[in-house]
């Protein structure tokens, strides 16, 4: 049994109690692993954990841009509203970097027409420069 592969408790059955209480000793500020309740998605949002929140997802966690905004309004957003980040930086949640738009549908023309404002400008850099 010297050269054993395999921890001693490998395959001991717990009851259910037990296991329970080994699952609730080792959640959130109680693990290794936790953070302070923040961690960055996948998109490179920083998400917060407010597991009471009424818009939460199912880990109980909230993007920051969005809680931010509700602080400064004093209201909870709804689903359709949505929230830019001006400067494009999506760790960046101060709220003078923070807009709010009532819908995608107007997020999505704004963007637009600060996109064609800046071609325009290249055009015109650009064609000086060519004559």
């Amino acid at each position: 049994m010297k050269n054993q592969k395999y921890a001693h408790w490998k395959g001991k059955k717990f009851t259910e109690e037990h296991r329970r209480k080994m699952s609730l000793s080792h959640r959130l500020e109680k693990s290794h692993f936790w953070k302070g309740g923040r961690i960055i998605d996948k998109d490179g949002y920083i998400l917060v954990l407010v597991p009471v929140h009424p818009f939460a997802n199912q880990n109980g966690y909230v993007r920051e841009h969005r809680l931010v905004v509700e602080k400064y309004i004093g209201r909870y957003l709804t689903p359709d509203e949505v929230v830019h980040h001006i400067n494009h930086k999506k760790d960046d949640n101060r709220i003078e970097n923070l807009r709010l738009y009532v819908s995608s549908s107007l997020h999505l023309k704004d963007e637009w027409k600060n996109k064609e404002r800046k071609m325009t400008r290249w055009n015109k850099k650009h064609e000086s420069k060519a004559i």
